[in-house]
């Protein structure tokens, strides 16, 4: 017994371990799915910067066209929006809204770079009226003559779509936090359609570990009351600023449930050996019996 209670802890601990250590490759590989959407983003804005089409009927000053063009631009792109803004930051059009126009964007990182020539994408967190909204952002400037005519600022919301991709690949619940708030995630509500946006994370180690000092984060948590399996990565900026974090996680029961049939075994095999034991010890006993009375 009590080498089968041994060995009950000592799987235990190495599946914990196992699963940590593969929680925190996963999170990892998560912060590379954004860094790639970054570098999607670039792209297209690059691309988008350099359309002819766009250029001519943003010289020309013709809305209609520049509103066509940046329209379906957008749309064969897949971006959630596109704007385009002239040499001082303010925006001439948007694809997504021909209406929401006229604001400035110079204060935009990367609208504010690739004014000054430089292309460059990023990750913002923008707050929301129940939860912040996460962006990915990239702009890119166009010409006139070899001055810098204006820029083309575009790129993706990660929302719903992002983490149910994730989790339907992984198998992990996912959640991407703006601060320490929820601002996406794959934990539903118990009607089967709200999610837990605008929730907090309290944990301070965590937030210490994450947020301040840029760290990734591993070990078991409650999340939302249940207890999970976790690993937290950082949400950074272009200038490896932490504007967020990353979480993945499975819950604990689920690796109990993948113990247990190894452990009913343990405890199987135990009771095996202790049969066997006190078979050959009752004859022991009853032959040394016999012969004490004679």
């Amino acid at each position: 017994m009590i080498t089968a209670f041994f060995f009950t802890f000592l799987l235990l601990k190495n599946l914990e371990n196992d699963a940590l250590s593969h929680l925190k490759t996963d999170v990892r590989v998560v912060q590379y799915g954004l860094e790639r959407q970054q570098a999607e983003a670039l792209a297209i804005a690059t691309a988008v910067a350099q359309n002819s089409e766009l250029k001519k009927a943003f010289f020309d000053k013709n809305e209609s066209d520049l509103y066509k063009i940046t329209s379906n631009l957008m749309l064969s792109y897949n971006t959630n929006f596109l704007a385009v803004t002239n040499n001082t930051g303010q925006v001439i059009m948007r694809g997504e809204d021909k209406d929401n126009r006229g604001d400035s964007l110079v204060f935009d990182p990367t609208v504010k770079a690739a004014l000054e020539g430089h292309r460059l994408a990023t990750v913002v967190s923008l707050e929301g009226a129940i939860a912040p909204r996460i962006q990915i952002k990239a702009a890119a400037p166009f010409y006139e003559s070899s001055a810098v005519g204006g820029v083309i600022s575009t790129g993706f919301w990660i929302d719903s779509a992002f983490v149910d991709g994730v989790k339907e690949v992984t198998g992990l619940d996912v959640t991407v936090f703006g601060g320490n708030k929820r601002a996406a995630t794959t934990f539903v509500a118990p009607d089967g359609k709200s999610r837990f946006v605008g929730t907090l994370e309290t944990n301070r180690n965590i937030l210490t570990q994450v947020l301040k000092k840029g760290e990734i984060y591993i070990g078991p948590v409650n999340v939302l009351n249940q207890p999970y399996y976790s690993a937290y990565a950082p949400l950074e900026t272009y200038s490896d600023k932490s504007i967020g974090m990353l979480f993945v996680g499975k819950p604990q029961l689920t690796l109990f449930a993948a113990a247990k049939k190894s452990i009913d075994l343990t405890f199987l095999g135990s009771a095996i050996l202790m049969l066997f034991s006190i078979i050959p010890s009752f004859f022991l006993s009853r032959y040394l019996k016999e012969h004490l009375e004679a």
